[in-house]
């Protein structure tokens, strides 16, 4: 599994020692990735058992990819032990 993060952070970043929030830009429809996204920041929500859990979609989640439905579907069924998942992307 190869996990997206930036090279200057972490992609789950503890905000108080009780609070985790990610952010997942652009999937164009990449359904098979956003899904190896998940569940890798499942398994990081799992090492640092936050209290809350946030993961924000932001950006484009069903332009121009191959599985357009299935990755907004994902989105929308939110990441295993996340307290709070929002859609925010422009379409």
């Amino acid at each position: 599994m190869v996990l997206a993060c930036s090279e200057w952070m972490p992609a789950v970043r503890e905000i108080d020692g009780q609070t985790a929030i990610c952010a997942i830009g652009d999937v164009h429809g990449c359904a098979d990735l956003l899904q190896e996204m998940h569940a890798g920041i499942a398994h990081e929500f799992d090492l640092i058992s936050p209290r809350a859990a946030y993961c924000i979609h932001l950006g484009d989640l069903i332009d121009r990819g191959p599985e357009s439905l299935r990755a907004l579907s994902l989105a929308m069924q939110g990441i295993p032990g996340a307290t709070n998942c929002t859609l925010i992307g422009n379409h």
